[in-house]
C-alpha cells in the first residue's frame, strides 16, 4: 500500500508539474503574441504617422503651389489692368491733345526729332568716347608689347655680346696659352739645340785633341761617333773620322772593324732600346745595359763585388754612376726589356 501510494503521489506529481509547465509555456506563448500584436500596432501607427504627414506636407505644397498660381495670375490682371488703364490713359492724353493742339502737331515733331537728334548725338558722342577708350587701350598694349619686345631684344643683345666677348676672352686665352706653349716648346728646343752644339763641341775638341796631339785615332773616332749624335751627318766628324782610319796602324784599322762588327752583332742580337741582364760571375753580380739606337750601340755594366765594390762601366771604359743613371736609365713611359 505504501508503494502504491508513493506511485500516485510520484505520478500525481508529474502530472502536476506536466500542466504547471504546459500552463507556464501557455502564458509565455501569450506574452509573446501580446507584445508582437503591440509591436505590430506600434509599427502600424507609426506608419500611419509617417503617411499622413508625408500627406499632409503633400497637401501644404498643393496649397502653397495654387495660392502661388492665384497670386501670379492676380498680379499678371493686376499689371494687364494698369497697362491697360496707362494705354487708355495715354490714348485720352493723344485725343485730348490731338484735339486741342491741332495747331502745334508739327512744333511737336520738330521737338521730337530734336530729341531724337540730340538723343543720336548723345549715343554717337558715347560710342566715340567708347572707341577712344578701347583706342588707348589697344594703343597702350600695343606699345606694352613693343617696350616688352625691346627689351627682350635688348636682353638677348646683351646675353649675345657678353657671351661673344667671353667667347673672345676665351679664345684670347687659349691664343695666349697657345702662344706661350709655342715659345715654351721653342725655348726648350733652342735649349736643346744650345745644349747639344756645347755637347758637340765639346765632343768635337776632345777628338782633335787625342787626334793631333794625342794621336790616340781610336778614341778620338770613338768622340767622333759620338759627336755625330748630337748633330748627324755632320761633315767635319765624318771626315776626321776618315783622317784618324787612314793614320792609324793595321792592327788598329782591324780592331776597329772587328768592333764594328761586334756593333752590328749587337744590334742584330738586341732590341733597339734598353736590354737589361743580370749576369753571375763567380764573386761578382753584373748588371748589363745594352742600349741600342738608329746611330750607335753602347753596351754598359754595373759590376757589384760581393765584398761591397761597385764599379760602371760603358764599352769597358769606367764610367761615373751619374754617366750610368743618365745614360741608362729608361725614361718614364718606357721599361727595360730583360734578356
Amino acid at each position: 500500500k505504501e508503494e502504491a501510494d508513493k506511485l500516485a503521489q510520484q505520478q500525481a506529481e508529474r502530472k502536476a508539474k506536466e500542466e504547471a509547465d504546459k500552463l507556464a509555456q501557455q502564458e509565455a506563448e501569450r506574452k509573446a503574441k501580446e507584445e508582437a500584436d503591440k509591436l505590430a500596432q506600434q509599427q502600424a501607427e507609426r506608419k500611419a504617422k509617417e503617411e499622413a504627414n508625408k500627406l499632409a506636407q503633400q497637401q501644404a505644397e498643393r496649397k502653397a503651389k495654387e495660392e502661388a498660381d492665384k497670386a501670379n495670375k492676380e498680379k499678371l490682371a493686376q499689371e494687364q489692368r494698369i497697362e491697360a488703364e496707362e494705354k487708355a490713359k495715354k490714348e485720352a492724353e493723344e485725343k485730348r491733345l490731338a484735339a486741342q493742339q491741332i495747331g502745334s502737331k508739327r512744333k511737336r515733331k520738330e521737338e521730337l526729332e530734336k530729341i531724337e537728334e540730340e538723343k543720336q548725338t548723345k549715343i554717337a558722342y558715347q560710342r566715340k568716347q567708347i572707341n577712344n577708350e578701347l583706342a588707348e587701350k589697344i594703343a597702350m598694349e600695343v606699345r606694352a608689347n613693343l617696350e616688352k619686345e625691346k627689351q627682350e631684344k635688348e636682353a638677348e643683345e646683351l646675353r649675345k655680346k657678353q657671351e661673344a666677348q667671353e667667347k673672345r676672352k676665351q679664345e684670347d686665352i687659349a691664343k695666349a696659352a697657345k702662344q706661350k706653349e709655342k715659345e715654351e716648346i721653342a725655348e726648350e728646343r733652342n735649349q736643346v739645340r744650345e745644349k747639344n752644339e756645347a755637347k758637340y763641341n765639346f765632343l768635337i775638341a776632345k777628338a782633335d785633341h787625342n787626334l793631333n796631339n794625342l794621336k790616340k785615332y781610336e778614341t778620338s773616332i770613338e768622340y767622333y761617333n759620338e759627336a755625330l749624335t748630337y748633330k748627324k751627318g755632320d761633315v767635319y766628324a765624318k771626315k776626321q773620322i776618315e783622317k784618324a782610319k787612314k793614320l792609324m796602324s793595321p792592327s788598329k784599322k782591324e780592331n776597329i772593324k772587328k768592333e764594328n762588327i761586334k756593333k752590328e752583332n749587337i744590334k742584330k742580337e738586341y732590341q733597339q732600346g734598353i736590354t737589361e741582364e743580370l749576369i753571375e760571375n763567380g764573386s761578382k753580380k753584373i748588371l748589363q745595359r745594352t742600349v741600342v739606337s738608329d746611330t750607335e750601340q753602347n753596351v754598359y755594366r754595373k759590376v757589384m763585388h760581393h765584398w761591397g765594390g761597385v764599379f760602371y762601366f760603358k764599352n769597358n771604359t769606367p764610367i761615373t754612376l751619374d754617366d750610368w743613371e743618365k745614360e741608362t736609365e729608361p725614361k718614364e713611359d718606357e721599361n727595360p726589356k730583360e734578356k
